[in-house]
């Protein structure tokens, strides 16, 4: 059984327990298992996949998908896990970042010209307040 995150429910998984002929696949997010997000890249292997042989055979092996096996307690059972990295989403997501950062500081910058020039509603506290935040 696949479950996507819609299902991630502690009833649900409890139920599937009660059925030993059922085993699920799901994902999780490293949010709630930080300490997974931090294993060192030395620990992952590349995945035995087609595509990873591709890139192997043309000398690409920093591109290969790469996973991470390891046992950990969720939803109060000791369950297989298994971690990925992609290089290629690693990228995106950095990409990604480095754009909202930029955004950010691209606004922070206009805040402090509104407040250097003392533009009107820019003098009272709460509302400089309100417009900081409200970009993140």
């Amino acid at each position: 059984m696949v479950i996507d995150k819609g299902m991630n429910a502690d009833g649900n998984y409890a139920w599937i327990d009660e059925h030993a002929r059922i085993h699920f696949i799901t994902t999780y997010s490293t949010y709630f298992a930080q300490e997974l997000a931090a294993t060192p890249l030395e620990r992952f292997e590349p995945v035995d996949t087609p595509a990873n042989r591709r890139l192997i055979e043309q000398d690409q092996e920093e591109e290969c998908l790469l996973a991470f096996r390891t046992e950990a307690e969720y939803w109060g059972k000791e369950r297989a896990v298994i971690v990925t990295y992609n290089p290629a989403s690693a990228r995106k997501q950095a990409y990604t970042f480095d754009d909202k950062l930029e955004a950010i500081r691209q606004e922070l910058l206009l805040v402090r010209a509104k407040l250097r020039d003392r533009v009107p509603h820019w003098r009272e506290p709460g509302a400089i307040t309100r417009a900081l935040f409200a970009f993140l």
